[in-house]
């Protein structure tokens, strides 16, 4: 069962458009790390996703629940209970601030959850499926383990590659 499908979400600031037609959907039970180069897009995703930022258009379903509809958000009530069946973790935060990131998931395991982090080791071990945005738009999905290691799209290539240079240094 899809715990979150999201099917061509768009978000613009003024003339500056952030995310393109994103689609995707993260099944019951799952890690999802959503990777990416600074400024890709991955928070403004997230924060679409809990209406932190509103999206410009799209459909956002969560537990079954319509949240957004044509880039029109349901009412507060039934926004809350939906997001209650989801677990959001964006780079850099913790859910327990006295637990490490690793720590967080595991005491989440049973919770779907959708993880933006830069840290790709984290997301080879941890989720089951990542996806690459770069440019607001999706690069490539897959397996965690398989897209981090072996990508097929050259675009994740260089970006792995740059990433594991910083990372070295």
């Amino acid at each position: 069962m899809d715990v979150v499908k999201v099917e061509h979400l768009s978000k613009s600031f003024g003339d500056l458009r952030v995310l393109s037609d994103i689609s995707f959907s993260v099944h019951q039970g799952e890690v999802f790390a959503i990777i990416g180069p600074s400024g890709s897009g991955k928070s403004t995703l997230l924060r679409a996703i809990t209406h932190l930022e509103t999206a410009s258009s799209g459909t956002i379903v969560i537990g079954g629940t319509r949240i957004l509809d044509g880039g029109v958000y349901a009412d507060g009530p039934t926004l809350r209970s939906a997001l209650l069946k989801l677990g959001l973790v964006f780079q850099d935060f913790n859910l327990f601030p006295h637990f490490s990131v690793l720590r967080n998931i595991t005491e989440a395991e049973k919770m779907t959850m959708v993880v933006v982090t830069h840290e790709m080791g984290f997301a080879r071990d941890v989720a089951d499926r990542a996806m690459l945005i770069d440019a607001g738009v999706i690069v490539e999905e897959g397996n965690a383990r398989e897209l981090i290691d072996n990508p097929r799209n050259e675009r994740t290539r260089a970006f792995l590659k740059r990433f594991s240079q910083t990372s070295n240094t």
